[in-house]
């Protein structure tokens, strides 16, 4: 038996989360050009309700995954992130 075959197996089954927020602050958006394409855009609204854009004054962007319960678990800082990096992401982790 290969057991790296299937510790590799293990590390790509991960949990998923039902919701994710997307915070970001309007008056820093423009410094990150991906992220406000991903947000302007109907990119979002792929992921329905599980997937949402939050305002949040001063936050630089970040993804929050949540639990059923809305309680934040993961946070991810995606101010480097382009367009396809958050969409493969949110592929990855959200349950819908």
């Amino acid at each position: 038996m290969d057991c790296r075959c299937s510790a590799n197996k293990v590390e790509a089954e991960h949990k998923k989360y039902p919701l994710a927020h997307i915070e970001i602050c309007e008056c820093n958006l423009a410094r990150f050009p991906q992220v406000q394409a991903f947000v302007k855009s109907d990119m979002v609204n792929q992921w329905g309700s599980h997937v949402k854009v939050r305002h949040v004054r001063g936050t630089l962007p970040t993804i929050k995954l949540k639990d059923v319960y809305g309680e934040t678990q993961q946070t991810m800082n995606i101010e480097k992130w382009d367009t396809d990096t958050i969409t493969e992401f949110l592929n990855a982790w959200i349950d819908y």
